[in-house]
């Protein structure tokens, strides 16, 4: 003869199955997560590389923008082109020499006058990237960075 509690135990068993039943059949789903893992994460990596990228070469051309508008508008102060290309070179170095990012040694200026009679000085900054991770993570996401050039011009006069 059943107990009370043996025939609880029964009805209970009962309602499960019949509630497995409707469900139809049950699939072990321990590995869906670790699936799920290995197709997104491939993505998501490749998200994070191009944003380390592009926020990397943003920074470099940010960097470089300062610097020669910087230059530019330190040159000023020249009373001819000699002195206007010393003091924008001078001022190119010294901002270099602090920079933490910028190695002089991949960098050049040049600066040129237009207009007859000069109107207009121009200071133009070009930066490598050889040296700096960008071409790296560049080649793994295929954008072909290789140089910044950035050029700010300032006019004459203007009193």
């Amino acid at each position: 003869m059943r107990t009370r509690g043996t025939q609880q135990c029964a009805r209970a068993r009962a309602k499960r199955s019949r509630f497995l039943a409707a469900r139809g059949p049950v699939l072990g789903r321990g590995g869906v997560a670790a699936l799920e893992f290995a197709l997104v994460t491939p993505v998501l990596l490749f998200m994070l590389l191009a944003m380390i990228c592009f926020g990397a070469y943003l920074v470099f051309l940010h960097e470089l923008q300062e610097l020669s508008s910087s230059a530019a508008r330190s040159s000023v102060a020249g009373l001819n082109e000699t002195e206007r290309n010393n003091l924008a070179e001078q001022f190119v170095t010294d901002a270099v020499s602090r920079s933490a990012i910028l190695n002089p040694n991949d960098l050049t200026v040049t600066t040129a006058t237009s207009g007859t009679p000069p109107i207009d000085y121009s200071v133009t900054v070009s930066y490598t990237l050889k040296d700096t991770p960008i071409p790296m993570l560049a080649a793994l996401i295929k954008v072909p960075f290789s140089d910044i050039s950035r050029t700010s011009t300032i006019q004459f006069g203007g009193y």
